[in-house]
């Protein structure tokens, strides 16, 4: 640990500089011009006079010594509360963290195939399972946007999807599509693939087709659409609110803290080199289902919390380059 020691500022150097040579020279200069014959035949005067000249020196010096020794005292009780305050703030900091860490390792629960979760596999366990999610809810993703949003796809998507009718009563794939722009509201044009069996859940291709659709056009969907999948991909956090109201309040908490404090840099540091991938992943789905406030966002965007699951598969979809941006968007998003 390495202790300050005291500083005389420049201002004050001049100062006492200037006061110094002042004093110093008076006596001199006294002495010089009150300087007779009859006088120095006096040795009791002498000593006398220059006693009285020297004090005022002797005074000032000692006052300086004084002041700078009560200056020094200063700094070293501010340094003693800053080191208090320093400790304070590491151990409710460290604290947070134990108790963030307790609540991880202290929860535990069994699955339907009677498997037990417990734990950061908890955590593992729900990226898995949202992952799954993913996929399998794509289809209905898909399914939606060309309900509500046909204006989004090529004529070689109404193709594709016009190919699946056995028996079509259109004479092209283009009078097939303006039928479908034709319907209006989306309920319409629900009912009109439902007519041709092209809904989710009839026919695998079918499925296969609107997955691949919403993969292809993930990024091209509003974010609202994009939350809104998101948030039925992330069930865990309804069927689990004990645990996953305590993780995020507690994480919070440990935001607020290192906003607060003057030792961001080491906090911030420690808290994402010891976060997991996949308690990421729950950040991230936390964030993207529009749960999260501004200041969470800000702090996880600031300080790049995510960086990694830009490298991880288990959240990609459709083309891997367009998921940063997507983050990013994510992150900015004010609902």
């Amino acid at each position: 640990m390495k202790f300050k020691t005291a500083k005389i500022t420049g201002n004050e150097k001049i100062v006492i500089v200037i006061l110094s040579t002042f004093l110093l020279l008076l006596p001199l200069i006294v002495f010089l011009n009150s300087i007779d014959v009859e006088w120095l035949d006096r040795p009791t005067t002498i000593g006398n006079n220059i006693g009285g000249l020297l004090a005022p020196v002797l005074s000032f010096i000692g006052s300086v010594l004084v002041y700078v020794a009560f200056k020094g005292q200063m700094q070293a009780n501010q340094i003693i509360q800053e080191q208090f305050i320093k400790q304070n703030n590491d151990q409710l900091y460290f604290r947070l963290i134990d108790t963030l860490e307790r609540k991880i390792s202290s929860f535990s629960i069994i699955d339907k195939d009677d498997n037990s979760h417990s734990g950061y596999s908890f955590i593992t366990f729900t990226s898995e399972q949202t992952h799954k999610r993913l996929n399998t809810y794509l289809s209905r993703l898909g399914f939606d946007a060309m309900t509500s949003k046909p204006q989004l796809f090529d004529i070689s998507d109404f193709r594709i999807l016009h190919s699946y009718i056995r028996h079509s009563e259109y004479k092209s794939d283009e009078d097939f599509m303006i039928k479908l722009f034709e319907c209006t509201p989306k309920i319409e044009r629900e009912k009109l693939l439902k007519n041709h069996n092209l809904e989710i859940g009839y026919l695998p291709n079918v499925n296969s087709f609107f997955k691949d659709l919403a993969a292809k056009n993930f990024y091209k969907f509003s974010i609202q659409a994009q939350m809104k999948y998101y948030k039925n991909c992330f069930q865990e956090y309804n069927s689990y609110p004990i645990f996953f109201h305590s993780y995020f309040i507690i994480f919070t908490s440990i935001i607020t803290h290192i906003n607060k404090s003057k030792e961001k840099d080491f906090y911030v540091n420690f808290l994402v080199e010891n976060l997991t991938v996949f308690e990421k992943v729950i950040i991230f789905l936390y964030i993207a289902t529009g749960r999260a406030k501004k200041d969470f966002r800000a702090f996880i965007k600031k300080y790049n919390v995510l960086e990694e699951l830009v490298e991880y598969p288990i959240l990609k979809i459709g083309k891997p380059e367009n998921f940063p941006k997507h983050v990013e968007s994510i992150l900015n998003y004010d609902h």
